[in-house]
């Protein structure tokens, strides 16, 4: 027997028919400020978990690398990732228990010196190009010393995998030699597809030097074409294990492991080191080969990015149903048998890496291949492993499935469209009596959208409250506000309670398919449209496609008005020092601007919870030197303010009574004047200023260059450090947007898009200076098919979006979607509204 033959031999030794899945994941270890956890810190941590576990260290010249305990090891990546590998089991479930057992010693040993792990494809300071490869650490193990020097010769990105890829991989049994090679084919094949469904990117914004998709794979085609990527010859017909242990046999090698050695090959490969001797170091060979899809005594599919253990046990649950499964397997491979060359799937890999969810894979849309292989799995899964499949499914696809149950049916669905339109007509779904316009198709999120916003609101109302705190120290930072004294004494009265924003709309340009997002407003006193997304949802729940799009997936609404009750009556308890106390409370605003019928379902929402509640113009509140009164002589001690604070400002005599029971404190109000620091569209100058960038972390100064448009006063465009913003304002317009500091209803807004002119908007330009307007970086909207199926064409739209955020006391609590034909998505530009429906 010969070298070949014992790598051969070694591979078939891992035939089995158990049918079971293996799971490794990968995670950044790194602080809220994105340092990466260094070696000797790592170290310690990890002595103390393997104590924790009672575990077995696994060293190399006595520094620990890895510990290895019962059903999983895990071992340090190059730059300090950590990876968790669990040996192959019968079903996903047995996976979550081992890696939560895992976590929970993690979490409490790193989150004890302030880190936490992170699981991205890669990581986030590389993604957005803030740092290179060369600012992360390289753990002290001499076998990464000489893989850094040999990808360093063999492509440009060697550094960068390394130290800032991190990847979920699972494997899988064969049970016989076909049975592997068909595997590896199918899945060589789908590779595109696939590395598309579990892409996990930051959100943070992406370098220039990235295209916008499968950024760990742009990583890793620039690594080492002799070992990495698709082997030319996998998919051939005569492909066998023969041929793969030919190739790693005779390919250079980095380095071997010999007595307990690391030796440096310096080019040479396995043939040349073990002419003359038997090999010994088989597995160590195999393992330093990085295909998509690796041979050992199992195979290990490696184009996922690290993802949260959820998602994780989703994609092994969708894997296990494609390749288990005979039938399905065998269809798969003739339909792919015309893709032959590792050409053919890297020419398919980068037309998803450029166009994402639009791309075409060997002739077909990329949508479809992800749809076909989602519905053949969940078809082929056990009942309790497609749920986990379910979690998987991305946005853009379920919005395809949705789109896919009308389209081609559209006469079949008027009848619904039109029940949907006479329930908004005689509902309470009216913005100043005008009915609420939609089209025919609901706006889906998935629970990984709803964890992007709750994070999202999570940093920026960590922002939100510096930004406070430092307005109410420093005299120079209100300078910056420019306020005028009688607001700026309002605004530094300290409420009674401990939330900053009581209540806001935050409206965000959501980049479905890459997670991306830019922030558009933030709305705090005025925030409204909790009624319009409640009667929209009743009017589609009844709807043909809901009903069947709800047959495949659990679908929820968001509650809006109990939740804010019970968040105002915990506000009004802290005012009062009172934890039962129910407050007298009436809903103010200048009524001729009131969205009254929403006032209403508050008022009676509130008096549902035992509370009294009215509605009253806030000009006709009464004060009596002692107590605030309504007109009708209740007395009143919560006050839940909707009138802006530009109206009150311009109506200032008129709303004396109101103002002085404020002032004394004699009712708590909701929200109080602090809220004009986030509400005033300054604020986005502002947070780009070093006075407010250097109160922030690491995290959070990141967060603002990827979500806050760039801003100045339109007063400032003359500055010499603006030149560029001048430049390019006066010369392509459709980049910037005008907008007044301060106010709502997309009042006075100017965008360069709805000019055709450029001399048009540069008279803007110089026509609004010294008027108290910004200019500030316009966001496309993102853009979704739909249809109004009562109009007398019924021809399919494309539709841009725009995010409402709804967050009651610091908590992420819902989402108002509206859409528009045009650029600019306002009342002013055929301005529709849709349910908001969260799919599960």
């Amino acid at each position: 027997m010969n070298n070949i033959d014992r790598i051969e031999t070694f591979i078939e030794s891992g035939k089995n028919a158990s049918r079971r899945v293996g799971l490794e994941l990968e995670h950044f270890v790194c602080d809220r400020d994105y340092r990466v956890i260094s070696y000797p810190e790592m170290a310690q941590c990890l002595e103390k978990i393997c104590g924790i576990l009672q575990g077995e260290p696994v060293r190399e010249h006595g520094e620990i690398l890895g510990i290895s305990c019962d059903n999983f090891t895990f071992s340090l990546e190059p730059g300090c990732q950590l990876e968790i590998s669990i040996s192959p089991q019968k079903d996903p479930e047995t996976i979550r228990d081992i890696y939560l057992r895992f976590r929970e010693v993690c979490d409490q040993v790193f989150g004890s010196r302030g880190f936490s792990l992170l699981e991205k494809g890669v990581f986030p300071l590389i993604e957005n190009g803030d740092i290179t490869a060369d600012e992360l650490p390289l753990i002290p193990k001499e076998r990464y010393a000489l893989m850094d020097a040999h990808f360093s010769s063999t492509g440009r990105l060697g550094r960068y995998m390394m130290r800032a890829s991190a990847a979920t991989q699972v494997s899988i049994d064969f049970s016989s030699e076909e049975d592997a090679l068909q595997k590896m084919r199918v899945l060589i094949r789908l590779a595109p597809v696939i590395s598309l469904l579990t892409e996990n990117k930051n959100g943070l914004g992406r370098a220039l030097k990235w295209k916008p998709h499968l950024i760990r794979n742009q990583i890793w085609q620039d690594v080492d074409p002799v070992r990495c990527g698709y082997f030319e010859r996998s998919m051939s017909e005569d492909y066998s294990f023969r041929t793969y242990a030919e190739y790693i046999y005779a390919a250079p090698c980095i380095l071997l492991q010999h007595d307990e050695q690391v030796v440096d090959m310096q080019g040479q490969s396995a043939a040349d080191y073990y002419k003359e001797r038997q090999i010994d170091t088989i597995e160590h060979l195999l393992s330093m080969f990085f295909p998509m899809v690796r041979l050992k005594k199992y195979i290990e599919y490696r184009v996922a990015d690290s993802m949260p253990i959820e998602a994780a046990l989703g994609y092994a649950a969708f894997i296990k149903a494609i390749v288990y499964n005979r039938t399905l397997l065998e269809k798969l491979d003739r339909e792919l048998s015309d893709v032959q060359s590792a050409a053919a799937v890297l020419a398919a890999e980068n037309s998803v890496i450029s166009m994402g969810y639009q791309a075409d894979v060997y002739g077909k849309p990329v949508m479809e291949w992800m749809t076909q292989l989602l519905e053949a799995a969940l078809r082929e899964a056990p009942e309790n492993e497609q749920l986990l499949i379910r979690r998987i499914i991305p946005l853009p696809v379920m919005n395809h499935q949705y789109r896919n149950l009308v389209a081609g049916k559209e006469a079949l669905h008027r009848e619904s469209a039109a029940a949907i339109r006479k329930y908004l007509l005689s509902s309470t779904a009216k913005y100043h009596n005008r009915v609420v316009k939609t089209l025919y198709l609901p706006k889906l999120f998935s629970q990984k959208e709803i964890r992007v916003f709750d994070n999202a609101v999570s940093v920026l109302y960590g922002i939100f409250d510096k930004v406070i705190a430092e307005y109410e120290r420093s005299e120079a930072y209100r300078h910056l506000f420019g306020y005028p004294k009688e607001l700026e004494e309002l605004i530094l009265r300290r409420p009674k309670y401990d939330c900053n924003i009581p209540i806001s709309r935050i409206d965000i340009f959501y980049q479905e398919e890459t997670g991306d997002f830019r922030f558009c407003e933030f709305n705090t006193d005025g925030t409204s449209a909790m009624n319009e997304d409640r009667e929209l949802n009743t009017a589609f729940e009844s709807s043909e496609a809901y009903r069947e799009f709800h047959r495949t997936y659990s679908l929820h609404k968001f509650e809006l008005f109990d939740t804010w009750v019970e968040e105002a009556i915990r506000l009004y308890r802290q005012y009062a020092g009172d934890v039962s106390a129910l407050p007298s409370v009436a809903i103010v605003d200048f009524m001729e601007h009131a969205t009254t019928n929403e006032f209403l379902i508050f008022r009676d929402r509130f008096e549902k919870r035992g509370c009294h509640a009215q509605l009253n113009d806030i000009r006709k509140l009464i004060w009596d030197g002692k107590y605030c009164y309504a007109e009708d002589g209740t007395k009143i001690d919560l006050i839940y303010r909707r009138a802006v604070t530009s109206d009150i400002l311009a109506h200032y005599r008129e709303v004396g009574s109101f103002l002085s029971a404020v002032k004394a404190g004699a009712v708590c109000l909701l929200g109080d004047f602090r809220t004009q620091i986030v509400h005033n569209k300054i604020l986005f100058k502002i947070l780009h200023k070093p006075e407010t960038l250097h109160l922030l972390t690491r995290e959070e100064q990141t967060f603002v260059k990827a979500h806050v448009p760039l801003t100045i006063s339109l007063d400032e465009l003359d500055r010499p450090e603006y030149e560029w913003v001048k430049k390019d304002a006066c010369s392509a317009k459709d980049n910037w947007i005008i907008k007044p500091e301060d106010s709502y209803g997309s009042q006075g807004v100017h965008a360069g898009v709805e000019l055709a002119d450029q001399e048009k908007w540069n008279d803007l330009l110089r026509e609004l200076r010294g008027q108290h307007y910004i200019l500030q970086q316009f966001n496309d909207p993102y853009r979704l098919p739909n249809i109004d199926l009562l109009s007398e064409d019924a021809e399919w739209v494309s539709t841009g979006n725009l995010t409402g955020l709804f967050v009651y006391n610091g908590r992420f609590r819902g989402v108002y979607s509206r859409i528009s034909f045009d650029k600019m998505i306002s009342t002013q530009y055929n301005e529709m509204s849709l349910p908001t429906i969260v799919v599960e």
